[in-house]
């Protein structure tokens, strides 16, 4: 079940940018050819997500993500994930973006796993942003999404 929120997290936020590049990682995510992740929470923001550090900034084209999330399912053996961050923070949560971050790129790093009492049947970790470069060519800058209130997941998918 745990793993199956994890998908329909990440298959939610895919759908709110389906464009191009997307549409192929939605098929395969449905086929079961990937493994996604879905990284919002933040060790000291609690139920508010306004409140996170993780950020992004400009670097011409493209954004550099900086920052820690705590938590995370599946964080460990993704392939791909969608990482919230703030990228206006003058703008509460409206200057909230999620990026698709491949989990293979330079400054992704998975930290140690979470010991818990249960559902022990998926992988929970921290997840360190370092210099996370998100390139944005003409064909994928539809990858992020405009603000944490249009990607918010599904009832249920938080369960």
């Amino acid at each position: 079940m745990v793993q199956d929120c994890a998908l329909e997290a990440l298959d939610h936020t895919l759908r709110q940018l389906e464009t191009g590049e997307i549409t192929s990682l939605l098929a395969r995510n449905e086929a079961g050819e990937i493994i996604g992740c879905f990284g919002l929470t933040e060790s000291h923001g609690g139920s508010d997500p306004a409140n996170m550090k993780t950020h992004a900034k400009r670097r011409g084209d493209d954004w550099v993500l900086n920052g820690s999330k705590m938590w995370i399912t599946n964080g460990s053996i993704a392939d791909v994930a969608v990482v919230y961050s703030k990228t206006d923070p003058d703008a509460g949560a409206k200057g909230i973006t999620a990026f698709l971050v491949e989990t293979a790129w330079e400054g992704y790093k998975p930290g140690k796993k979470e010991l818990k009492m249960g559902l022990r049947g998926s992988s929970t970790v921290e997840l360190h942003l370092a210099n996370v470069y998100r390139k944005l060519g003409v064909h994928n800058r539809a990858q992020l999404a405009t603000t944490l209130s249009s990607t918010t997941p599904p009832p249920g998918v938080h369960a």
